[in-house]
């Protein structure tokens, strides 16, 4: 290996082990059936695994047994259960299904039939599957989805109806709190909760003495709609104040030592260099705003969505922060151990710079669109490695 280069690469394991921030990614057990993908997730910090919970044999087994230094949690639905355990649940404990006015089970929208959580066998019997699941695969953590720090009207089929009345927003946030509760108590391991209440900033804003009550009770959060709605257009970004809403949200909840994990998502498209941009200024607004141990994910079309690993160089070749970051017009800029971050939420402008060499990932931008560079160690170690720029320009390292 050319000298230069090996100097470059001890560099960025340098930074690689004083970066507290890094990628995440939520992975269908089906999927590690690919040995691409079980290669691939070396790249992420932290991995929920959705499905077949409970399986440790076959490929989940293999990388449940071979994770690396992955942290990986197991996923499953706070509130909703699927077609099979509903109809078990209907045969043995009826009672259990929520139902609304009409006697019809509620479902969501996300899939699967809602489940009663006020009731505290409910939750008993969820607790002790998770616990049971945890045990058996040696999980890291839980990821308990579809809580609320109050009852979606919209996202559910109805309102159930408890002991004849309709369920009250406050009953759904205490039965939510609950169960994050009983399920760390349960397993001994770390609890990140999503759902209703943290989905963004202005959501937490809506709902802030109700959802900072599941904050407290879980050690982490996911903020599922990070500086934009995944149904945008791609030419489309939050306004500044919602955008600044979203990025003070991600390090306040960071500051309190908790984990949070921050999604963007894109739909899938033809026009990569646009997704592309899309990418580049969520990473620089997570990189403003991240404090404790963040972990930022960028996904692209339905389901999961399709993960691009290059940004695990641009996190580790910055390193830590050094301070928080400080206001620049509308938006902020940030200081870090190799390089800084800005961005401009007016006018879509995003910047990262690492060390001292600069290299552009996009061509020039049109008006309106976003400017984005990445400049410097982890960047020059793959442009004297090898660098296929593309129609995507994305820096990319070549495969022998």
């Amino acid at each position: 290996m050319n000298p230069l280069v090996s100097a470059l690469v001890s560099l960025v394991a340098v930074a690689t082990t004083v970066s507290p921030f890094g990628l995440y990614h939520h992975v269908p057990a089906s999927d590690l059936d690919k040995p691409a993908v079980r290669s691939e997730l070396s790249a992420f910090r932290l991995v929920t695994l959705r499905g077949e919970a409970g399986v440790t044999t076959g490929a989940v087994g293999q990388f449940l047994e071979k994770r690396g230094n992955a942290t990986v949690f197991l996923y499953r639905r706070g509130t909703a259960v699927s077609g099979e355990e509903a109809a078990s649940l209907a045969a043995a404990h009826p009672d259990w299904l929520a139902r609304d006015a009409g006697g019809t089970v509620v479902t969501s929208n996300a899939g699967g039939q809602v489940i009663d959580i006020t009731n505290p066998a409910v939750r008993k019997w969820l607790v002790a599957g998770v616990a049971t699941d945890v045990a058996k695969g040696k999980y890291d953590g839980v990821y308990l989805d579809v809580l609320g720090a109050f009852f979606s009207s919209r996202f559910y089929s109805a309102r159930p109806v408890v002991a004849g009345e309709p369920l009250a927003d406050s009953a759904w946030r205490d039965a939510s709190v609950a169960l994050i509760r009983g399920v760390k108590q349960a397993t001994g391991k770390p609890v990140v909760a999503n759902g209703f209440g943290i989905q963004n900033g202005k959501n937490y804003a809506d709902h802030k003495a109700d959802a900072d009550q599941l904050i407290a009770a879980a050690d982490g959060i996911q903020i599922e709609q990070f500086v934009r709605n995944g149904n945008m257009a791609l030419d489309k970004y939050k306004r500044t104040n919602r955008w600044r809403q979203d990025v003070e949200f991600l390090g306040d909840v960071g500051r309190l030592g908790k984990i949070v994990l921050a999604d963007t998502r894109v739909r899938a498209a033809a026009d990569a260099v646009a997704v592309d941009r899309q990418r580049e200024y969520a990473l620089a607004s997570f990189l403003v705003g991240a404090h404790g141990p963040a972990r930022f994910r960028f996904a692209e079309g339905a389901a999961t969505g399709k993960v691009d690993t290059d940004d695990a160089a641009v996190i580790a070749g910055l390193g830590r922060p050094l301070a928080d970051a400080k206001r620049a017009g509308e938006g902020f800029t940030r200081a870090f151990a190799h390089g800084s971050v800005s961005v401009d939420p007016a006018t879509h402008d995003a910047r990262i710079v690492v060390g001292r060499n600069t290299v552009t990932t996009a061509p020039p931008p049109r008006e309106g669109v976003t400017k984005f560079y990445v400049v410097g160690v982890a960047a020059a170690v793959l442009v004297i490695g090898g660098v296929v720029f593309g129609g995507r320009h994305r820096l990319r390292r070549r495969r022998d």
